[in-house]
């Protein structure tokens, strides 16, 4: 018994032995501090999608609950024409950052 033990410690040994040098032949010298537009990209992407996602929310609430004057308010055109141009500038923002990224 005991000699099946020290043959699967062994085994698992050597897999993290193997694991380990594979972890360092895989890191890279590459650090993602370098690009500012980049990450304020993503971080108005992920606001944006949270205020779609509020703006949802309180659609179906205030549909449920009667409340007729916010529908309206969220269903205005001019209120999703605003996310429409706020959704594009956070898209120039990404492609400028990868055609900066690309350039260097």
């Amino acid at each position: 018994m005991q000699l099946i033990k020290k043959k699967n410690k062994a085994k698992l040994v050597a897999t993290n032995n193997c694991l380990q040098r594979w972890a360092k032949a895989m890191k890279t010298n590459l650090s993602n501090d370098r690009n500012i537009l980049f990450k304020l990209a993503c971080k108005g992407l992920k606001y944006l999608m949270l205020a779609l996602l509020g703006f949802a929310l309180a659609y179906i609430l205030s549909g449920v609950f009667g409340a007729d004057t916010i529908v309206k308010i969220i269903s205005s055109p001019r209120v999703w024409e605003w996310f429409l141009r706020i959704a594009i500038l956070i898209f120039c923002f990404f492609a400028i950052a990868i055609v900066y990224e690309s350039s260097n």
